[in-house]
């Protein structure tokens, strides 16, 4: 099971530093909390990604080595977010990254999501999406799971389940 975790630059970076790692130039406390969680993790497993969406450089792997820069999507309007995104290649970019994975996460503040054309990423129909703390519902896993419970439910109930696959 491959997962992917998806996250966005943030506006605190390092200082008086010009290049590093795109996973270590980025300083926000999200970003932190997610490194350390993603690094602690991959010291056990070896089945989570990570890729980081830049409004400065786009779709990037977090051991990329990028140089400061002072660009967000947060202060951008709806129009300018969709051009930079464009010249970027963000969607694109993404559709080709997410091919391999089963699951995976969106951790992305709206002006992010904003700057990816979801009608045009081609998910496969196997993949679990998380979405900002909401699943995107698989009809197969759910009717698997209504079927399992089906005879301990009370009518017009639904089962509540995590999968730890």
């Amino acid at each position: 099971m491959k997962l992917l975790v998806i996250t966005s630059c943030t506006a605190k970076k390092q200082e008086n530093i010009e290049k590093c790692s795109a996973i270590d130039m980025y300083q926000g406390a999200q970003h932190l909390l997610l490194k350390e969680g993603y690094n602690n993790y991959r010291k056990h497993y070896d089945n989570l990604d990570m890729i980081i969406i830049s409004a400065g450089y786009g779709v990037i792997e977090p051991e990329k080595e990028i140089y400061t820069y002072n660009v967000s999507f947060n202060n951008m309007t709806d129009a300018e977010i969709l051009e930079q995104s464009n010249k970027l290649h963000i969607t694109e970019d993404l559709n080709n990254k997410i091919k391999d994975y089963d699951i995976i996460f969106f951790l992305l503040g709206s002006n992010y999501l904003k700057s990816i054309n979801f009608s045009k990423i081609e998910f496969t129909t196997y993949q679990t999406l998380i979405l900002n703390s909401r699943y995107v519902i698989d009809e197969t896993v759910s009717k698997a799971a209504f079927m399992a419970y089906d005879e301990y439910l009370m009518p017009r109930q639904f089962p509540m389940y995590i999968l730890n696959l």
